[in-house]
């Protein structure tokens, strides 16, 4: 058995111990919570410069396809068609570049928790036919064919939903299949 001045010393001790503990912890938790501050703050500074940048580079863009759409109406009859076709590729170019433009700040809305879906009336045909203008010439370059595989009557019915983000996807899984296919075809279907 121990003597009661032995327990006193190790009571000692672990008091100390614990009293070390806890001075490290809070060490510990005062760090982190500076590091959680200065990731917030950094985070802010992201969304801000995404969202301002996002924003000029839209302005000129917007231009760019506006010009093109403008062109492309008042000249149609005077412009060969080699320059019709330069133009279309401006047009599709200049809204695939938009699109993703709007993909990079729509993820600082995510990350912003202030993303919202659209819900309005589109029909299905309208989004394959952007689909199309927008993949059409980098098919024909790589010598693939790209289909779509769709009854008339559900390209003709109206959805309720966001087309610009049905959009999206159909766009990024109709350019990772052109990006992986080297032969062939890529058929855009509904089951």
């Amino acid at each position: 058995a121990r003597t009661l001045v032995e327990r006193e010393t190790l009571n000692t001790q672990l008091n100390g111990v614990l009293r070390e503990l806890d001075a490290r912890v809070a060490a510990r938790t005062a760090e982190l919570q500076e590091a959680l501050r200065r990731a917030e703050e950094a985070s802010v500074t992201k969304s801000r410069f995404l969202a301002n940048m996002s924003h000029e580079l839209r302005t000129p863009l917007n231009s760019v396809i506006g010009f093109s759409s403008v062109l492309m109406k008042n000249r149609a009859g005077r412009l060969t068609a080699s320059e019709l076709d330069l133009i279309e590729r401006i047009l599709s170019n200049g809204k695939h570049l938009l699109s993703l433009i709007n993909d990079i700040l729509d993820i600082s809305k995510i990350e912003a928790e202030r993303l919202s879906l659209e819900s309005i009336h589109f029909k299905f045909g309208e989004v394959l036919e952007n689909l199309l203008s927008m993949f059409g010439h980098k098919a024909e370059e790589k010598q693939l064919k790209l289909l779509v595989d769709l009854e008339s009557e559900v390209s003709r019915m109206v959805f309720l939903g966001d087309p610009l983000r049905l959009g999206q996807v159909l766009l990024n899984l109709t350019g990772n299949a052109l990006k992986f296919t080297a032969a062939g075809s890529i058929t855009v279907t509904t089951t």
